[in-house]
């Protein structure tokens, strides 16, 4: 596997040469099973930025003897859109040869549905009439938000939202408010 990345990050360039060998290590020996506790592989994803797709592709890796990694936003090249889908068929061809099936086609089932949950947990946070008034808030100071997101059970997220001055980036972020979402029940508590 030849490695040509140009004028990449040199951290993406360590990652892609880590992966490279391991992948040639792996194919050429006789493995046949796969260590979940040693997480060698990674699936690259697209659409940095989008808080529901980067939130759902890492709590669903979580259950995969891989970690999902964000390599580009949702406007790409179509050779980097090319270079993500070949290395990620790379890796569903060694997890179908290691004992999982249809791995290619079952995580983004999966995917797909942590999304949708995520998604209703996020409807039902920005209803909440704190959530509301701290937008409010934000957008009088001219103030972002950043958010924490932690999955706690089948239906059930935390949220912990942090908020900070886009024009003074040596002042530290500001936390706000932490909220649970239970999108099975329809209810968001306020922890903290």
């Amino acid at each position: 596997m030849t490695i040509d990345l140009g004028n990449r990050i040199k951290h993406y360039t360590k990652i892609k040469v880590v992966l490279s060998y391991a992948v040639m290590i792996i194919s050429s020996s006789g493995i046949s099973q796969i260590n979940p506790e040693v997480d060698t592989l990674e699936v690259w994803t697209y659409g940095l930025g989008n808080f529901i797709n980067e939130n759902a592709h890492i709590i669903t890796s979580k259950k995969w003897p891989f970690e999902a990694i964000s390599k580009a936003g949702c406007v790409m090249i179509e050779d980097e859109i090319n270079e993500i889908e070949n290395h990620n068929q790379a890796v569903w061809h060694y997890l179908d040869t290691n004992g999982f099936e249809n791995s290619e086609k079952q995580y983004h089932s999966e995917f797909k549905s942590e999304y949708e949950r995520i998604k209703e947990a996020v409807d039902l946070l920005n209803q909440h009439s704190k959530i509301i008034q701290l937008h409010k808030r934000l957008r009088r100071k001219r103030y972002t938000n950043y958010t924490n997101l932690n999955k706690t059970g089948a239906y059930n997220y935390e949220f912990e939202i942090y908020s900070f001055d886009p024009y003074d980036i040596v002042k530290p972020e500001k936390f706000e408010i932490s909220l649970t979402v239970d999108i099975e029940h329809k209810c968001v508590k306020i922890i903290k």
